[in-house]
């Protein structure tokens, strides 16, 4: 049975963790991802002893959204290579740009998604999904060159 307090921290990280989940996923199975990251995250042993909920959230849907490309992809190879959409870009973005970044990791697109349109640093980042500072830099160097290399080749 989830508590007052839980409720309390639902509602006070719900917003930016449905952006992250977004981020991730895209709108249509974001909150897919976030209801089964609270869940996993309020029902688990560990949650009373939980020091950092906004960071232990936050690594809840990185884990939800690495479990659900896991499943996504499973589903495609049964349904003969379908491709899902991702209308959930911004109609604004090119679509080679939106398909490059696509193919990259969960992991490496959360980086990128929480340095660029969450604009936090790399410290916090790394706290948010557990790793360290350097992986967050490495990350996003890899990303990086992995994009540049796409766009100007």
């Amino acid at each position: 049975m989830l508590s007052d307090a839980d409720g309390e921290i639902y509602e006070k990280y719900a917003d930016e963790l449905i952006r992250f989940a977004s981020g991730l996923v895209g709108p249509d199975d974001a909150s897919d991802v976030l209801s089964g990251a609270v869940l996993r995250a309020f029902t688990s042993p560990s949650w009373p002893a939980v020091t950092n909920h906004r960071a232990y959230l936050y690594r809840g849907v990185l884990n939800e959204a690495r479990m659900w490309r896991r499943t996504n992809q499973r589903r495609l190879a049964r349904d003969d290579g379908q491709r899902p959409t991702d209308e959930w870009w911004d109609p604004e973005v090119r679509p080679d740009v939106r398909q490059a970044v696509a193919e990259l990791d969960v992991r490496s697109r959360a980086v990128l998604f929480l340095s660029y349109w969450g604009d936090l640093p790399a410290e916090e980042i790394a706290q948010l999904l557990d790793i360290s500072v350097s992986t967050v830099r490495r990350d996003a160097a890899r990303a990086h060159r992995r994009l540049r290399r796409k766009f100007h080749d």
